[in-house]
């Protein structure tokens, strides 16, 4: 997976709720980062990319 750099102004700072992510789900970002070298965060900003596309594709937004 390519890691994207961002400019601080492209980025938001929105505070991720880590709450929500389930034991399981984390089990499976800490499995990507080990086999890709992505970070935690990187691997989340790249996953709301791919869907946002996904759901574009559908016409959903």
């Amino acid at each position: 997976m390519l890691e994207e750099s961002r400019s601080l102004e492209e980025r938001k700072g929105y505070q991720w709720p880590a709450s929500s992510i389930t034991d399981h789900e984390m089990k499976v970002l800490a499995q990507l980062r080990k086999k890709t070298g992505c970070s935690i965060s990187e691997l989340l900003r790249q996953s709301v990319e791919m869907v946002g596309r996904m759901a574009q594709e559908k016409g959903a937004i």
